[in-house]
């Protein structure tokens, strides 16, 4: 199944950017059996991993902003790396808004990309 997502995913990129990803990884879903939400604020959990995998494939694209494409939601949003992070009306934009932000407030330093999801 895992194959196929990837096939899929690295498809999808080389149809939406015209060359294929540099890197393609997977991710794998959780559940908490204990401790929903408090994993972030330092409490204990219990979490699994799941039968559900997130695939995201990547490539440079040499300029300062990024563009990136939700498969399952047939939209996509493009973020200039120059500007001040702010959340979107968009909500599922602000998971990728926000990890970019974090990496950016810790230091690391950004070039543009393309990344598509699955």
């Amino acid at each position: 199944m895992n194959d196929i997502l990837v096939q899929n995913t690295t498809a999808f990129f080389e149809k939406s950017f015209g060359s294929a990803p540099q890197k393609v990884v997977l991710s794998p879903g959780r559940i908490n059996i204990i401790g929903e939400h408090i994993d972030y604020n330092d409490g204990y959990v219990l979490p699994a991993a799941i039968d559900k995998v997130i695939c995201f494939a990547f490539a440079k694209n040499d300029t300062q902003k990024s563009r990136i494409v939700a498969i399952d939601l047939n939209e996509d949003f493009e973020i200039d790396l120059t500007q001040e992070i702010t959340l979107s009306d968009v909500v599922w934009t602000n998971y990728i808004r926000g990890v970019i932000k974090q990496l950016q407030d810790n230091g690391f330093a950004f070039e543009g990309f393309n990344c598509v999801f699955s």
